[in-house]
């Protein structure tokens, strides 16, 4: 009897084991992997393939609950297809995800060539559908995008609600050349807006943007007639926004801080003042520019009427000190000093130091 119940309790145990085997072998192979709309390179991204989109190593992943593409040294040649409303249009990246924002991150030198394909009347290198989330391109790494023909319309970009650039990233939208459609490095109907040291460029045979943009504050462009011809910066100048349609070049980066030299002539710091006999030396701290000499004031009363005062000019703005004979012992005198910067037709002269006192030995 004890053996019969053994029996069937070891059976039960090898049910128990075939049963959940089955089950995670169905779990394994015949659950459908949950498809993201997000494709790259005419390929889908879905949770089998999210860490590692083309099986290369990780050059491209996408994390669905940040939204969030990241592109490390990724090379993207092939595009997806989209058939939309009967309009034929293909993308090197192309999402349909909505609310918030779609960001892609980049990692190292990353590069998306579009195919041509006869058929397209729109090429981009990316591009959300309609009504998709805003795009935001970050990281410390670039980003080459370079659409071929289309029958009506090609960009580097097409970025729909809205597109930012921030951190590092280096960002360079082409459409080389349209012979059919209008080309355009980045098409959109919102606003550009650029952070941190991010740089954007962007080119197009038909004009860099397709409508006039704002930049980010502090971001100063400079802009090209055509990729052959020299640069025309717009620093000192700065045109009116309309004007930046015409150009089909436009690289936008962080204008450079400009150190502005002050006119002022800085006050000068005196070191020290040593008392000697019949004389005294006084040392101060030379400046370095604007300023072509140093005046001293030594006066027997404190407030160095012109008929008390005596004046010694130091010329040059390399000497740090000087000396004053001629005194008489056990006096007391009132000194003062001042650096004066000399102009075309008048110095300018910087503050007079607090005075000091000195006795003659």
């Amino acid at each position: 009897m004890e053996k019969s119940l053994l029996k069937i309790k070891i059976e039960k145990v090898v049910v128990v084991a075939l049963f959940l085997g089955i089950m995670m072998w169905w779990n394994t192979n015949c659950v459908s992997a949950a498809n993201y709309d997000v494709w790259v390179g005419g390929k889908q991204v879905t949770s089998k393939n999210a860490k590692d989109v083309f099986g290369d190593g990780g050059s491209v992943k996408y994390n669905a609950s940040k939204k969030t593409l990241t592109l490390k040294n990724a090379l993207i040649q092939d595009a997806y297809t989209v058939k939309d409303s009967s309009t034929r249009y293909i993308c090197g990246i192309y999402y349909k995800v909505k609310g918030g924002t779609f960001k892609i991150k980049l990692s190292g030198s990353n590069n998306i060539f579009v195919p041509y394909d006869a058929n397209a009347e729109f090429s981009y290198g990316i591009c959300p559908h309609y009504g998709a989330a805003k795009m935001s391109i970050s990281g410390s790494g670039s980003l080459t995008l370079i659409s071929n023909d289309a029958t009506r319309l090609t960009a580097g970009i097409n970025a729909g609600r809205g597109l930012t650039i921030e951190g590092k990233a280096k960002v360079d939208a082409q459409t080389p050349s349209s012979s059919t459609g209008m080309a355009y490095g980045i098409y959109i109907n919102n606003k550009v807006t650029i952070k941190g040291s991010a740089k954007l460029t962007s080119y197009g045979t038909s004009g860099a943007f397709n409508t006039v943009i704002s930049f980010g504050k502090g971001y100063t462009p400079s802009v090209k007639a055509g990729m052959n011809s020299n640069k025309i910066m717009l620093k000192k100048k700065k045109p009116s926004k309309k004007t930046y349609k015409k150009y089909q070049y436009i690289k936008i980066s962080k204008a450079k801080k400009s150190k502005k030299k002050s006119s002022k002539v800085k006050p000068v710091k005196i070191k020290k003042v040593v008392a000697m006999k019949k004389r005294f030396n006084i040392y101060w701290k030379a400046h370095k520019s604007n300023c072509s000499g140093y005046q001293l004031q030594v006066s027997e009363n404190k407030k160095f009427p012109k008929k008390l005062t005596y004046t010694h000019t130091v010329y040059g703005n390399k000497y740090d000190g000087t000396g004053v004979k001629g005194l008489s012992s056990g006096r007391r005198y009132y000194i003062r000093m001042r650096a004066f910067s000399a102009g075309q037709f008048k110095n300018t002269y910087g503050k007079w130091t607090k005075t000091r006192a000195v006795v003659a030995k």
